[in-house]
């Protein structure tokens, strides 16, 4: 069969391109190619699309090649009505999408991805589209919004099946029933070791690219969807999972970043080993780990490897420092687990402006004084803040916190997931307030980065005070 592969945009109030990469259509891809199917691809978030950037910032391209998307203004859904801020499509423009999927054959089906469940938007969009330009021709949607909202995409998407399915034999059978003609080619086996390497070759210009060398995470965070979407914990060989990351170098990408759930997990067996064959070799590429780090397996040695193989932006998963809350939250990380990381981190040469630590803002039952003192704690260390405002997952236990604490019902539109909703719960009184709470803690981390401390700044600790006090969960 021919089949058309479609990443659809970013539908929300906000997005930037931190390395973003449909990694899960990439390999997708790659099942179909073994199973001896052709495969035409189009990513509406490649900044790079038809020869050059998109983008229609000045500053298209910033730090180790992340950078704004192209954006357009649409109309907000009616339930987002109340939020003072523009919704937008971000990605390409919705002409050359036009143009892209009507440059090839007729395909005999479409598969659409759709990610985080408020952003179905854009793949009904680009559902609507294709159907009008192949009338007739199966649309199939997949990705973690279909396994997450499965009765919601099926009745609201506009595509003919919802595949909730997460093996790439039942992701084959699913589209050959749908497309009505099997391939000739080879099963990729479910064991996530034997998958083929995604399908980079799509791609007219590469510069970041992602990685996953591990499927899954054997932690039960109860924010955390990661065990809804694949129920198991499984690993690529080492040096299979670098010789990834060396091919992706060999063919010009400049940074990488790794998707994984759990890299660091038992770190002297895996991450270990892979960052030394790297550094081995002197692998010509930046890494990123956007998704934050377990910090309890950091150690001097771990650090050490990391600086040499290239680790060039560092998150660390801080989220609470809420004894109660963190022991609850995932049991994975100590204040004294987050200094002993940080000393680490920092005797090696890791500079204030290459660490980050993630906290949650806006969770059920948070108070004030909970963000104050993770926020504190951690410029305290020397670590500069990256606020994430809560976003209610469906079938993780903050979700159901989030129903019988009355914020959201459980059959509301998944566009009521969206994060910047929380700003609007907290600050509902001034449109403007999580704007000047950002603009505070970027003050602050720029105090850390400079080498001071905020918090013996007395004026500063007053105007933090009086912003905090502002806040209502």
């Amino acid at each position: 069969m021919n089949i058309l592969l479609i990443n659809p945009w970013i539908t929300d109030f906000a997005a930037y391109d931190f390395w973003v990469k449909p990694l899960g259509l990439l390999y997708v891809g790659a099942f179909l190619r073994e199973r001896g199917h052709t495969v035409r691809f189009i990513d509406c978030t490649d900044r790079f699309q038809d020869g050059g950037l998109t983008s229609n910032e000045t500053d298209q391209a910033r730090h180790y090649n992340t950078g704004k998307f192209h954006r357009e203004v649409i109309e907000k859904p009616s339930c987002l009505k109340h939020v003072p801020r523009n919704f937008n499509r971000y990605g390409i423009p919705v002409a050359l999408f036009e143009i892209l999927a009507k440059n090839g054959s007729r395909p005999d089906a479409i598969c659409v991805s759709c990610v985080m469940t408020y952003w179905y938007h854009g793949a009904q969009e680009a559902i609507s589209i294709v159907r009008r330009i192949f009338p007739g021709v199966p649309v199939i949607l997949g990705g973690i919004y279909a396994t997450l909202c499965p009765d919601h995409a099926a009745a609201e998407s506009g595509a003919d099946v919802v595949v909730t399915e997460s093996q790439p034999s039942m992701i084959i059978e699913a589209i050959e029933t749908v497309g009505g003609k099997q391939g000739d080619g080879y099963i990729t086996p479910d064991d996530f070791s034997q998958w083929p390497e995604p399908i980079w070759d799509v791609y007219d210009n590469l510069p970041s690219a992602v990685t996953m060398t591990t499927r899954g995470c054997p932690m039960r965070c109860t924010v955390c969807a990661s065990h809804l979407l694949f129920d198991g914990f499984e690993r690529r060989p080492v040096s299979d999972a670098a010789l990834s990351i060396k091919k992706l170098a060999a063919r010009g990408v400049e940074d990488i970043a790794f998707s994984d759930d759990a890299l660091l997990l038992d770190a002297e067996r895996y991450a270990i080993p892979l960052l030394e064959d790297l550094t081995g070799e002197g692998v010509p590429v930046r890494l990123h780990t956007p998704n934050g780090l377990h910090i309890r397996e950091i150690t001097s040695k771990l650090a050490g490897i990391m600086r040499q193989a290239g680790v060039k932006t560092v998150r660390l998963s801080l989220e609470t420092t809420s004894g109660k809350r963190e022991t609850d939250f995932s049991g994975k990380v100590t204040r004294n687990d987050f200094r002993t990381a940080a000393d680490a981190l920092f005797g090696v040469g890791y500079t204030t402006g290459e660490l980050g630590a993630y906290i949650l803002v806006g969770l059920p039952g948070q108070t004030m004084e909970e963000v104050f003192d993770t926020i504190r704690f951690s410029l305290e260390v020397g670590v500069p803040v990256k606020p994430a405002l809560f976003s209610p997952v469906p079938g993780t236990v903050e979700f159901d916190r989030v129903v019988r604490a009355g914020m959201i019902r459980k059959d509301d539109d998944p566009v009521l997931h969206n994060n910047t909703l929380r700003s609007v719960d907290i600050w509902h009184d001034n449109p403007d307030g999580y704007k000047q709470f950002k603009q505070i803690v970027s003050g602050a981390n720029d105090i850390v980065k400079n080498g001071g401390r905020p918090f013996k700044d007395t004026e500063f600790c007053k105007l933090f005070q009086f912003t905090v006090k502002n806040m209502i969960f």
